[in-house]
């Protein structure tokens, strides 16, 4: 029986409003692989603490969107398909552990 090696796109979403430290220990958990990409909605307020966060350099893709403020969780994570296009999205609280 030989080796099978499957391919596929995976992307992890997670919906922020204001834990930074909470979604900054989510994306330090993140391997690289089978993670492809992060996908962030953000409806909180901007903060230095935030912006330091997503703007650090990651070992996968991460794209922010940038949603109004308190837009809801529902929004964000229609936001977050709306933006999918790998085959998989999982998406997580920022304090799961």
């Amino acid at each position: 029986m030989g080796v099978y090696h499957i391919f596929m796109s995976v992307a992890l979403g997670t919906k922020v409003f204001s834990r930074e430290n909470k979604l900054k220990n989510l994306l330090e958990s993140v391997e690289p692989h089978p993670i492809d990409r992060v996908i962030v909605a953000d409806d909180g307020a901007p903060s230095e603490r935030k912006t330091d966060v997503l703007s650090a350099d990651w070992e996968f893709e991460l794209t922010v969107l940038d949603m109004e403020y308190d837009a809801g969780l529902g929004a964000g994570r229609k936001a977050m398909v709306d933006e999918l296009t790998e085959e998989y999205l999982f998406i997580m609280d920022t304090d799961h552990e």
